[in-house]
């Protein structure tokens, strides 16, 4: 409010000495405005935004607004008693009252917090046939009371009940932690990539052979063709218990056998199967003599009867005296008694029969025992001889 001050004013004449008071009243009006700043609001990630807005508590109200920036950033009309501010900062709002030109001024500094929490998300394991289900984490995000967390699936959707930290999960893809810093609003989120292998064993059996006279075993080899290390587990079909746990399997026996292919790293398993066939057929082989030796039949035919065809089949014949006929025939002609052997060897399997077949010999010659009783002489000119064919 205005002030009245009282002036003095002394006069001396200095002719006669004689001097006169007059007095007069001032009045003085150097009220500057009572200006009071309302409290505001911290910009953060929710409030972009605080409100400026000053009081002025005593005086008229027509005064005089500015509003400038010490270190905040103003737009918009600045003459006004209440702006908005985006910009953390100290601000400085002058009022002037026009009535008497005095000013006012004061500064409010307007706090900024829009600091993002700090997301990471991580999958220590990958899913395998042995691990159906991992955990993926935000361990190394910002954590406390202030802090709240979501996930999200590879669609951007948010999973259901998916507020921990910590979450199982048994679907490969990305996956998306979001974290909220509840204090200011301000969120950030990370990915996290969950891998999966569940690739079987990738692997061939081959058999080089088939079981014959010639080889009596043969080796099931497997090619394996996976970068992980493998378990072997042999078995014969419609059998689980295992008759080998090799790379190859050395077998003496036709049939299926199954070989079982583990994945030591992801648990995963391969199996395959091969059939291991046997050529074992030996040569149908009967000999057969017609007759004997006898005087008046001095040589025979041992006649050797094969079942099927005899074109590839090797002979062999062999006589008593264990010499190798030459030029082996089905049909071979002998004039000597005693056992005679053929063999028959099938060259494809190596399998051969060998059989037998004793040529007899009925040439025993009659015992004649002649005698004469009587001689010839002068007297005689003819005698009876005597004929003993010992019957």
């Amino acid at each position: 409010m205005p002030f009245l001050f009282f002036k003095f004013l002394t006069v001396i004449d200095p002719n006669n000495g004689c001097l006169t008071e007059v007095s007069a009243v001032v009045a003085e009006d150097v009220t500057y405005p009572d200006i009071d700043i309302l409290p505001t609001t911290a910009i953060t990630c929710v409030d972009s935004t605080a409100n400026l807005q000053v009081e002025v508590i005593n005086g008229n109200t027509n005064f005089e607004f500015e509003w400038t920036a010490v270190t905040g950033i103003v737009t918009g009309d600045v003459n006004v008693p209440s702006i908005l501010v985006s910009t953390g900062g100290e601000y400085t709002i002058q009022v002037t009252d026009p009535s008497n030109g005095c000013i006012s001024q004061s500064n409010i500094i307007v706090e900024e917090d829009i600091e993002f929490p700090q997301s990471v998300a991580s999958s220590d394991d990958i899913l395998t046939c042995n691990l159906e289900q991992v955990w993926i984490h935000g361990l190394g995000s910002d954590q406390g009371a202030d802090y709240s967390y979501i996930w999200f699936d590879a669609d951007n959707n948010p999973i259901i009940g998916a507020t921990s930290i910590i979450l199982p999960v048994s679907e490969p893809g990305f996956y998306t932690l979001e974290v909220l810093d509840e204090s200011n609003g301000c969120t950030s989120s990370a990915v996290v990539e969950v891998l999966q292998d569940i690739a079987s064993p990738d692997f061939s059996l081959s058999v080089p052979t088939v079981l014959d006279c010639f080889d009596t075993e043969v080796s099931i080899n497997s090619s394996v063709y996976s970068n992980n290390a493998v378990s072997y587990n042999w078995m014969l079909e419609g059998n689980t218990q295992t008759i080998g746990v090799s790379e190859d399997l050395v077998v003496v026996e036709p049939g299926i056998y199954v070989l079982e292919l583990v994945d030591v790293t992801t648990g995963c398993v391969a199996v395959q199967d091969i059939e291991v066939f046997q050529d074992v057929d030996f040569p149908q082989v009967e000999l057969s003599v017609n007759g004997e030796l006898t005087c008046l039949d001095t040589i025979l035919d041992i006649n050797a009867a094969i079942l099927g065809s005899d074109e590839f089949l090797e002979l062999t014949w062999i006589n008593p005296q264990g010499e190798v006929l030459p030029d082996p025939q089905v049909q071979m002609t002998v004039d000597n008694a005693g056992v005679y052997q053929l063999s028959v060897l099938n060259p494809i399997n190596g399998c051969q029969t060998d059989v037998s077949i004793e040529v007899e010999e009925n040439s025993i010659y009659p015992e004649v025992v002649a005698s004469s009783p009587d001689l010839l002489d002068c007297n005689t000119d003819a005698v009876q001889i005597l004929v003993d064919l010992g019957l």
